[in-house]
């Protein structure tokens, strides 16, 4: 994304130490603030949530998310 790496170039050309970790550190910091400015936004994040519950039980349920990984297996009932 164009934005990120415009920011970053600025911020990189006033990084006073040249350590791997110190540059490391600060492109993180910079990709962590987009993300989270992304995941805000409404027109650009793909995941919407389904929420079912019944007596005693709740699940509220991520869709369309591009990532991940299954923590709790399926449940099929009839």
């Amino acid at each position: 994304m164009q934005l990120v790496e415009d920011e970053w170039t600025t911020k990189q050309a006033s990084l006073k130490s040249d350590h791997p970790t110190v540059i490391q550190k600060s492109r993180q910091a910079i990709e962590d603030k987009w993300r989270g400015n992304l995941a805000l936004d409404t027109l650009r994040n793909e995941v919407f949530w389904i929420g079912i519950a019944t007596r005693g039980k709740s699940w509220a349920i991520p869709m369309g998310h591009p990532n991940g990984e299954v923590l709790v297996k399926e449940q099929r009932g009839d």
